[in-house]
């Protein structure tokens, strides 16, 4: 069975530049500012996925997206991964769509990465440490998610 690590992304303003096999985006409804900018470099194929209501915000939802030969983004996949409904976000629903991206790419192996959205109302390291919990990396148990001290 192939190998696959997951990292969390921190670079809002490029997830076009993050090379792995599956670059997950979170979904709550629309495309965020980020997946905007996103799907403007993919011509418009995101968008696509939520006209056709392929992409769902139901936690753990995915609509996957195989970048094709002139690739227009680092990544060779990119899933819009549901996180739950905008404005009812948590991290339980964060660490359920890292964990659905790492199964969509189980069978393939590689890197996945999970971009981090400053638009979800999640700060950047509860949304680290919600995708890159246990159960993302296929383990039962999860792990607290406090606020880091500074």
């Amino acid at each position: 069975m192939p190998t696959t690590a997951i990292t969390v992304d921190l670079r809002p303003d490029a997830p076009e530049t993050v090379d792995a096999e599956l670059l997950g985006v979170p979904f709550s409804g629309s495309l965020s500012p980020l997946a905007t900018r996103l799907d403007a470099a993919l011509h418009g194929q995101l968008s696509g996925l939520v006209a056709s209501g392929e992409a769902r915000s139901d936690s753990g939802a995915t609509a996957l997206l195989h970048v094709g030969p002139d690739r227009p983004v680092d990544a060779r996949r990119v899933a819009l991964v549901g996180v739950g409904d905008a404005g009812e976000l948590d991290d339980d629903g964060v660490r359920t769509a890292a964990a659905a991206a790492v199964r969509l790419a189980k069978r393939i192996g590689g890197t996945v990465a999970f971009a981090y959205d400053p638009d979800l109302g999640l700060d950047d390291a509860r949304q680290r440490c919600s995708a890159d919990t246990p159960p993302a990396a296929g383990r039962r148990q999860a792990r607290s998610c406090a606020p880091i001290a500074s």
